[in-house]
């Protein structure tokens, strides 16, 4: 729900992805995308991508819920998805155009 919310308000996806580099452009977003990752595609709960001037930022997004903690080995994986230059595929959002920085944060 706050993915579609993020897509929608350009109030509400301006204050929650400035403070992590996004510009303000453009945004998708996306839920539950099978992204390539070895012999086993991973699923983060979402995507966000933000597009302007034809700059691409994209943030790979994961929720815990109940106490459940975010496994190290969870962020590794999706911290590999996102350091290529490149990430290719066919239908998947995920198609950068240069260089990523790739950052996690936790609350």
């Amino acid at each position: 729900m706050l993915l579609s919310a993020m897509a929608q308000v350009p109030e509400v996806r301006r204050r929650l992805t400035a403070a992590f580099g996004a510009p303000a452009g453009r945004m998708e977003t996306f839920t539950e995308v099978s992204l390539p990752h070895g012999e086993t595609p991973r699923r983060p709960d979402g995507v966000i991508r933000v597009e302007r001037a034809g700059k691409l930022w994209t943030a790979l997004v994961e929720t815990k819920t109940n106490g459940n903690p975010l496994r190290a080995e969870q962020v590794q994986n999706y911290m590999d998805i996102a350091a290529p230059a490149r990430l290719r595929g066919g239908d998947h959002p995920l198609q950068r155009r240069g260089p990523s920085k790739a950052g996690r944060w936790s609350r």
